[in-house]
């Protein structure tokens, strides 16, 4: 009996493919996530809902204080001169004029893209989680100026390199790679349709307008995945709707770009646009050889900072019970059974005479 073949599209393939190492990077990054969150909660000072009215519910911001101070301390030693703290040395003598002339640009680059302002979040994740990730996209920014009274044309006001901070509770890496060689996959909340379609009339995206089968005509944004790395060659040839034709003894793999919306509609599918395939940049603070991300400040004084809490508001009741003490009220008879008593300011404890 002949077995039937499903064919499938290249847009379904790589739909799979991506969804494939999403699932990966869940399943291994999903309890860092969640230490990362008490860190932050912790850094925030969320207050206590269990709490009554009458107790202290402060928060001590140590971890805030040690996260500032290390971030100021930091940051100082990296651009003690701000973007002039970057030198570039000449590999032999007749490098001299180009090492300057290459310096000057870098210095250049790094003071139009407000280098000191941008590394902050980067450090104080850095500080924070023990882990922080930069990413260093090619910006490219023309706006419509005025040259005359009559005359508006396109100025580029800025091309090249810029820098942000990636959201490690939206990002995930591949577990076997330290360095983020390998692939990654950027999670992108409420990206508003309106972008998409601005960026498709750029030939950045495609097939945008399939989205509304999915999320609906009236719905303005959409989740995206955003993965960088290798994938096979013929899944990025030709159109998504085309029939795809795995070999997996002949596929060749190139570094590209797959984005996926709402989880179900490729939009974005090719090669990589840089030259260094790489545009990621993992920064670890006090890690072992096999470990992926380092210890951080939140980890380091995860003990330290909820006792001092505690004790605070410990101390806040003790003040308030023995300021405003409770009272007992003898009546004429017994009210009920006995029961634990909750001792709070200013409670009055029915009694019998």
């Amino acid at each position: 009996m002949n077995e039937l073949t499903i064919v499938k599209k290249k847009g379904e393939a790589l739909k799979e493919f991506v969804l494939k190492k999403y699932k990966i990077g869940i399943d291994f990054w999903q309890p860092f996530r969640d230490n990362w969150a008490d860190i932050k909660k912790e850094y925030v000072g969320v207050l206590n809902e269990a709490k009554e009215d009458w107790q202290g519910n402060v928060i001590v911001p140590t971890l805030k204080k040690v996260v500032r101070n290390l971030v100021s301390l930091y940051l100082s030693m990296l651009l003690s001169k701000g973007a002039e703290s970057f030198d570039l040395g000449p590999g032999e003598e007749s490098d001299k004029k180009n090492a300057e002339n290459l310096r000057l640009k870098v210095v250049y680059d790094l003071n139009t893209l407000d280098i000191e302002r941008k590394m902050i979040p980067v450090i104080q994740d850095f500080v924070r989680y023990g882990y922080a990730v930069a990413y260093v996209p090619w910006k490219h920014t023309v706006e419509k100026m005025r040259t005359g009274k009559t005359m508006v044309k396109d100025v580029v006001t800025f091309d090249g390199p810029d820098l942000e901070c990636v959201d490690l509770f939206n990002f995930l890496s591949d577990p076997n790679c330290k360095d983020l060689s390998s692939w990654k996959i950027n999670e992108k909340n409420d990206v508003p349709i309106l972008y998409l379609k601005q960026k498709e009339k750029e030939k950045v995206f495609f097939n945008v307008d399939a989205l509304q089968e999915t999320v609906g005509p009236n719905v303005d944004v959409v989740d995206t995945l955003e993965y960088h790395g290798l994938v096979p060659k013929r899944l990025i040839e030709g159109d998504v709707d085309d029939a795809d034709e795995p070999n997996p003894f002949e596929d060749e793999y190139v570094q590209a770009i797959i984005v996926l919306a709402h989880e179900d509609t490729v939009i974005r599918a090719c090669a990589y646009p840089y030259w260094c395939n790489n545009i990621f940049v993992p920064f670890v603070n006090d890690s072992d050889v096999d470990e992926l991300v380092g210890m951080g400040s939140g980890d380091d004084i995860k003990a330290l900072a909820p006792m001092l809490t505690n004790l605070y508001n410990k101390l806040t009741d003790l003040v308030n019970i023995v300021t405003n003490p409770a009272y007992e009220m003898v009546v004429s008879r017994y009210l009920g059974r006995a029961k634990t008593i909750l001792m709070r300011p200013g409670r009055v404890l029915p009694d019998k005479e």
